[in-house]
């Protein structure tokens, strides 16, 4: 049988077994973080500024009422901003750092267990992207005179990872999800490349990670959990 014969035959042989169920959906998670510290000693006064969030849609398709697989894109952002007055040597320390990275990825998802309008599931991904970074040191003297250093970088990252998802049927069409990052186990690999404006070298950050992400505590559990809302076609 010759090769397109054979392609178009197993082509068939699966539209024909997921027909009877195949659905497509669209989901999505976004998160906003913003924190902002301040501290004040004889010597010293910090305020302390981060500013991050993220989004992350994707798509998919049931292949039956258990199996699924997609794809999806996520983008995130954070900047934190740090400025130091010591009173003791009369100078003023400003320091912001910024940093974007836009991943794409692909996952399976499968149906562990349904009751009701309640679904557990597991879901494995496969990430890759890169981005970019930026960090700016200021030193200025209270009485006159100021220095500037800046930092630019890039990104490339991968990884593999597994989690539980939680679903709630809102309507037939519409569920609520909540993914238990705090249960995640996976792989991660990353690589930074920095360049300093004033100083011509190139700094080269590669570190690797497996790691099982239990929260400690329910306060830690709880505050590692996306939300996003899922609808089907």
């Amino acid at each position: 049988m010759k090769t397109k014969n054979i392609i178009f035959v197993f082509t068939i042989m699966f539209l024909s077994a997921t027909s009877g169920y195949a659905q497509f959906f669209i989901e999505g998670t976004a998160s906003v973080h913003h924190n902002e510290r301040n501290l004040e000693t004889e010597t010293l006064n910090r305020s302390h500024n981060i500013l991050s969030f993220s989004l992350s849609p994707q798509a998919g398709y049931w292949l039956n009422d258990r199996l699924a697989i997609g794809a999806g894109v996520s983008y995130s952002y954070s900047r934190q901003n740090i400025k130091d007055i010591h009173w003791d040597m009369m100078t003023e320390i400003v320091n912001e750092d910024l940093t974007s990275i836009l991943r794409f990825y692909v996952f399976s998802r499968y149906q562990l267990l349904r009751r009701g309008k309640w679904a557990l599931l597991a879901e494995c991904s496969f990430n890759i992207g890169g981005g970019s970074s930026e960090a700016t040191w200021q030193s200025s003297n209270i009485n006159g005179g100021s220095s500037i250093t800046h930092e630019t970088g890039s990104i490339t990252t991968f990884g593999v990872n597994v989690f539980p998802l939680i679903t709630y049927d809102l309507t037939d069409r519409i569920s609520l999800m909540v993914r238990c990052d705090f249960l995640t186990v996976g792989f991660n690999h990353h690589i930074g490349k920095v360049k300093n404006s004033g100083i011509d070298f190139e700094r080269k950050d590669t570190h690797s990670s497996f790691h099982f992400g239990a929260g400690s505590t329910i306060f830690n559990a709880l505050s590692n959990i996306s939300i996003g809302f899922i609808y089907n076609f």
